[in-house]
């Protein structure tokens, strides 16, 4: 009974989100097992008087009563703090930290706290900080996934008294953040850096998908051997049609996918060729369709190297009309049609691009851009 009591008590606390205006948040909660329904984690997602939406996951130390108990304390006093401290996330943490201490509460969390901004009509960003937690993952609209690392702060329950640091990132029309407990991470006789890894894996190959379907399938995926509780909090900037351009991908469903990411090497550009035709193959593409596809793949990822100088990330969708490629490299400086130049995308690839492709585009990313391009009936 009183594990039932325990049980009903954690679970009270786990609120449904808010639903803000041109954002979509998704929260999860998974117990370790059947017999360990009881933790320290949590998750939380509300707005504050300026406007502001606030993501909150954390982890409290210990897998009992006690842990589910002050798990609830900790989680109800940051609300109170966060809705009265008009500051920053670090800000936010480091009067928790005091407040804690203050009301004698003795216990070891880690805790990202994350707050977003909208910077004007279709801007947005993410401003957070970081108590010796696990990194949110950024996913962008081209399946792009960006663990955003930064070093973290000391646990909560140290020393109140440590200053804390504030990051900040742009959001797109279109990004995903999550934020997640190591439960989701963490696996016995594995590194942390594996975990981590995993999770952006997963976090690309799923990025399409809604954020409540989002969160299922990565419980699916990585949630079934967990040997921890697992809490996760999905935010997406919804697309409106203000932001709605030439840079914008077009929403289509497709029936094949495929993302890999390409080192710059002599290699590189066949493997993408390969890539873009094997799917092109398994989708039922026509040999012409796929044709044009390969080949403004090899230009789009060659300059990738060549003008980005740094990896490229590829991404292919196809149905058995269409083919859409995404190719995204560090470098923001877009592609402009130089005529002189014969070798590169800013000539020869952007000309091929205006021939062959039915709609291409440039979208800007916080880590550089994407050049997309689809191939199909026109």
């Amino acid at each position: 009974m009183r594990r039932q009591l325990s049980e009903t008590l954690q679970r009270s606390l786990l609120t449904e989100p808010p639903e803000p205006e041109d954002l979509q948040i998704a929260v999860r909660y998974r117990p370790a097992s059947a017999e360990a329904q009881i933790g320290g984690d949590w998750y939380d997602a509300f707005l504050t008087e300026s406007g502001d939406t606030t993501l909150v996951v954390g982890d409290v130390t210990g897998h009992d009563r006690n842990a589910a108990a002050t798990m609830g304390q900790v989680r109800n006093v940051l609300r109170g703090v966060a809705q009265n401290v008009s500051a920053s996330p670090a800000r936010v943490l480091s009067a928790l930290d005091r407040t804690l201490r203050s009301l004698e509460v003795d216990t070891l969390a880690t805790a990202v706290l994350a707050q977003v901004h909208r910077d004007g009509q279709d801007q947005w960003s993410l401003e957070w900080s970081n108590a010796g937690h696990p990194p949110p993952l950024l996913l962008l609209p081209g399946g792009t996934a960006v663990l955003l690392q930064r070093e973290p702060d000391l646990l909560l329950g140290l020393v109140p008294q440590t200053p804390r640091g504030d990051h900040q990132v742009e959001l797109p029309a279109g990004a995903t953040v999550l934020l997640f407990t190591d439960g989701l991470v963490e696996r016995r006789g594995e590194l942390l850096d594996e975990g981590l890894e995993r999770v952006r894996s997963a976090g690309a190959a799923l990025h399409g998908l809604d954020v409540e379907a989002l969160c299922d399938a990565l419980l699916e995926r990585l949630g079934d051997d967990a040997q921890d509780d697992v809490a996760l909090v999905a935010l997406r900037v919804s697309v409106t049609a203000a932001t709605a351009s030439r840079g914008a991908v077009p929403e289509l469903a497709y029936a094949e996918s495929a993302a890999l990411v390409l080192a710059p090497d002599p290699g590189a550009v066949r493997e993408a060729r390969q890539v873009v035709r094997r799917t092109c193959h398994a989708a039922g593409v026509d040999s012409d369709t796929c044709d044009s596809a390969v080949l403004l793949t090899s230009e789009t990822v060659t300059n990738a190297f060549v003008h980005g100088r740094s990896e490229a990330r590829l991404t292919v969708h196809a149905n058995a009309g269409t083919v859409l490629v995404e190719v995204g490299d560090d470098n923001s400086r877009h592609p402009a049609l130089v005529t002189q130049d014969a070798e590169a995308l800013d000539g020869r690839g952007i000309a091929l691009l205006e021939v062959l492709a039915t709609a291409w585009g440039v979208r800007e990313e916080p880590f550089g851009k994407v050049v997309w391009f689809e191939v199909g009936p026109g």
